[in-house]
């Protein structure tokens, strides 16, 4: 299948939010669903400039193998960029002054690579070696006495609770204080693309005592465009609004751009990944945080817990911070969920189970309304923090959400969600 680029597109080619399951109030499975629903498209045509240039090239790892899906733009000028396809290629057309900028890669598990875009200009396809950036989140196994374990308790409780001072009284985002993003989002639904998403605007915390219990974050778009799949298009146009319960057909006679937000998801990419949000449920559970120093004036915060109920539900939670040892400032945070369910017929799950099930935003109504039999989710999130005077803020997030589920007539799916939003001096 060719992949269309983002740049090739029509600016509002297609206004659609996908809600890809990483945030709100509803649940993950009610979002992709309503998100293919709620799709409508209007006739535009972007402008033509001039004068145009042409830049190309080929994304691979340090293996020569290619890069699908990895996320390009313009350092200066956020608003236009692409995607690469399966083959790791991607194209940009755009104005000639263009070429002096700097295009940024940014990908989920490679550092981010800056390549002068003149470098692409009037040399066929160019290839860009990205390089691998390995996570590891490894359990840590403490063998000591039980004072020395005590001990070195409360010297890990010191830590942490130094480490999330300095974050809420120097590092946190003040109320208003915005971030000018740009965020891409690619959908696989198992493993060919089905769309793409490209924002770039502002974003702000809100007030926790003005969220109500929503977002706790805003976004003021600036741009959007979209890719979606002709097959799921076709879908889409053929779709039998009875299937829909009556809540959610109430939601659908509604205007759909008032009704649903196309920032959602690109929000949940920030808020899965804010690290005063996971300090806040962990640091106090210290009898899971585990704390190593690797030198170079850093220690490595690792918290690892295992939770659930054996044959039914099961999760395993791993973060890792690092942390400057002389400021006590998070330089960048990892995190890492994982949850089986495998739910025999008829089996009503539990308060505490369903808390688990919550954790990556499934809910009792999902389980129920697509009669759910096993499903597998994997959520990774990235966030990295640039130094900014006295205080580190944010400068890119990513997420990787795979989810598997088998329905009661072994009918199966698989969904991928690839977020990169960095955040733009």
């Amino acid at each position: 299948m060719k992949i269309p680029m983002i740049s090739e597109l029509p600016r509002n080619y297609c206004q659609f939010s996908a809600g890809y399951g990483i945030c709100g109030n509803v649940g993950m499975i009610s979002l992709i669903f309503m998100s293919l629903v709620m799709l409508f498209s209007s006739a535009a045509h972007p402008a033509q400039a001039d004068e145009k240039i042409l830049l190309k090239g080929k994304v691979l790892d340090s293996k020569s193998k290619p890069i699908p899906y990895v996320s390009i733009c313009f350092k200066n000028h956020p608003e236009t960029g692409s995607v690469s396809d399966e083959n790791g290629l991607f194209r940009i057309e755009t104005e000639r002054e263009f070429q002096s900028d700097t295009l940024l890669l940014s990908m989920l598990g490679y550092e981010t690579l800056s390549v002068p875009a003149g470098d692409l200009h009037h040399r066929g396809v160019t290839t860009i070696r990205m390089k691998e950036y390995y996570y590891t989140i490894d359990e840590a196994v403490i063998k000591s006495s039980k004072n020395a374990r005590k001990q070195k308790k409360i010297q890990i409780s010191t830590y942490l609770q130094r480490v999330y001072d300095r974050l809420i009284s120097v590092d946190e985002p003040r109320d208003g204080e915005k971030f000018s993003i740009a965020s891409d989002i690619v959908v696989l639904r198992d493993s060919a693309l089905i769309t793409a998403d490209h924002l770039t605007g502002k974003l702000w915390k809100l007030n926790e005592a003005k969220t109500d219990g929503r977002d706790s974050v805003a976004v003021e778009i600036g741009t959007y465009s979209n890719y979606l799949d002709s097959s799921v298009r076709a879908g889409i146009d053929g779709f039998d609004m009875s299937l829909l319960k009556k809540r959610e057909k109430k939601a659908l006679e509604k205007n759909p751009v008032k009704e649903w937000d196309k920032s959602l998801p690109h929000k949940g990419v920030w808020i899965v990944n804010d690290v005063r949000t996971v300090m806040e449920q962990t640091y106090e559970d210290t009898w899971h945080w585990v704390i190593t120093d690797p030198g170079e004036g850093t220690a490595i915060l690792t918290y690892y817990r295992k939770k659930g109920f054996v044959g039914i539900i099961t999760a395993v939670m791993k973060t890792a911070l690092t942390v400057d040892t002389g400021t006590y400032a998070v330089k960048s945070m990892v995190s890492d969920i994982t949850v089986n369910l495998n739910l025999p017929f008829g089996y009503k799950l539990s308060p505490a189970e369903l808390e688990i099930l919550n954790m990556v935003n499934f809910t009792e109504d999902d389980v129920d309304k697509f009669k759910i039999k096993k499903a597998y989710v994997h959520l990774t999130g990235i966030s990295h923090n640039r130094a900014s005077g006295d205080r580190m803020l944010p400068s890119e997030k990513s997420m990787k959400n795979s989810v598997k589920i088998s329905d009661r007539k072994d009918n199966d799916i698989s969904l991928e969600n690839i977020c990169t939003m960095r955040v733009i001096r």
